[in-house]
């Protein structure tokens, strides 16, 4: 939680297992830290330490956390798609819809291909790397659910793939609904 490392500042906790030989107190310290403060280091130290979440999903959880904060963030100092600039523009999506909608300037990118269409700031080149790193973020906000294997949960449509290889699903774009976007 921050500050110095002195017989003060510290707390011990015991990694033996407890009740059911299964949580242990170290697992409880991150849920109750959690439920304290509302971090989300401890939420998935809780949920990794109990066998409740494996890699994958502390990894998504960290992640999407991390996305946030930089949205917030942005919007707070009014940076990236939040910038005056972008929103002068319309916003990320409406400079994205100017672009998909002149058939000539799709054409002239497929034209040139990638190399030059970044040297001219054609197409998806043509966008700053904020624009696509805010494109990116949607597609990381959308959440897909597998409907003949619900104990997979909501996930991203990478992470929902992973998993139904993994334990040898079928793993089409049909195995899978759109939740959210």
């Amino acid at each position: 939680m921050g500050g110095t490392y002195d017989s003060s500042n510290v707390i011990e906790v015991e990694i033996n297992s407890c009740i059911d030989n299964n949580v242990s107190s170290h697992s409880i310290w991150h849920f109750c830290n959690w439920q304290l403060w509302g971090k989300i280091e401890d939420f998935c130290a809780w949920k990794g330490l109990s066998g409740i979440y494996g890699k994958e999903e502390i990894v998504e959880s960290l992640h999407r956390s991390g996305v946030q904060r930089a949205v917030e963030t942005n919007r707070r100092n009014g940076t990236g798609t939040f910038s005056p600039e972008i929103q002068r523009m319309g916003g990320q999506a409406a400079i994205r819809k100017k672009i998909e909608a002149d058939p000539e300037h799709q054409s002239k990118a497929g034209k040139l291909g990638g190399k030059k269409c970044s040297e001219e700031k054609i197409g998806f080149c043509g966008f700053t790397f904020e624009q696509r790193s805010e494109q990116s973020k949607q597609v990381a906000s959308t959440l897909y659910f597998d409907p003949d294997h619900p104990e997979l949960g909501y996930r991203t449509a990478t992470a929902l793939h992973r998993m139904q290889t993994k334990r040898g699903y079928p793993n089409k774009p049909g195995n899978r609904v759109k939740v959210k976007e």
